[in-house]
């Protein structure tokens, strides 16, 4: 099929049209009606228009467009064979990690079998010993993740809320590259399908992070606060929003 920018610079999205210097986007009043008819939700019409188109001028922006509204009109059996037709034609990889994600949304599209773990041999199964309780430390689990603490120890108290606002921002950037992985599979070309799983991807991978560096901070501050100090309870709530999470913080002598 050519270079990655031979396949994405020919669908750029602008409104719902295609704008490129390099491969010269396809004229056709076929293609140009199909992209209108998906844009206004009629799949099943827009998938008659850019067959028809494909047949005319086999170019692969108008083969992805016609595999999205066949999935998305409910037909994915016949946006199966076309999207791995796409797969078959590309070696970039960003384009077909693109393809290959959609094409996952179709319920058949026949994912690799799960691996089955190994049973253990009954003979060599070893009892582990029970792990000693950790001494007047209480944590609380719902809504809100609640961490109550009996031990006075600044530093550690400041890495607890530290650790569990990070773990709240850690859910938000969870839920937001959900919603844009969400977003890519209904993507109208391979253009915006990239920079959505590449968004997706980024923000699961600040998510990891920031959860990380939440953890290895409330261990640490547990801990400290586990060997000794003044009594004393400090609690730490965090709520996840839209755009990272809320932190209250109180103590008590």
């Amino acid at each position: 099929m050519g270079s990655k920018l031979s396949i994405l610079a020919a669908i750029s999205l602008s409104g719902f049209g295609i704008a490129a210097a390099q491969p010269v986007p396809s004229t056709l009043p076929e293609y140009k009606r199909g992209l209108d008819a998906y844009k206004a939700g009629r799949y099943d019409e827009a998938a008659t228009l850019l067959e028809k188109a494909y047949k005319l001028e086999a170019k692969p922006e108008i083969l992805f467009a016609l595999a999205q509204a066949e999935r998305l009109g409910g037909h994915c059996d016949e946006a199966i064979p076309h999207y791995r037709q796409l797969l078959t034609q590309t070696t970039e990889l960003a384009t077909a990690k693109a393809v290959q994600n959609n094409l996952a949304l179709c319920p058949n599209s026949e994912p690799p079998p799960p691996k089955t773990e190994p049973k253990p041999d009954p003979k060599e199964t070893k009892v582990e010993p029970k792990p000693e309780p950790e001494p007047r430390i209480d944590v609380v689990q719902g809504p809100t993740k609640t961490v109550v603490v009996r031990k006075s120890d600044p530093l550690a108290i400041g890495l607890l809320a530290g650790g569990a606002l990070s773990g709240g921002f850690a859910i938000g950037m969870l839920m937001r590259s959900s919603s844009e992985r969400d977003d890519a599979g209904t993507a109208r070309t391979l253009d915006d399908a990239n920079e959505l799983h590449d968004r997706a991807d980024r923000d699961r991978l600040i998510a990891i992070v920031a959860g990380g560096v939440g953890a290895v901070a409330i261990g640490f501050a547990v801990f400290r606060l586990a060997r000794g100090g003044k009594s004393t309870t400090t609690e730490v709530a965090v709520t996840p929003t839209s755009g990272g999470s809320m932190m209250v913080l109180s103590k008590s002598w």
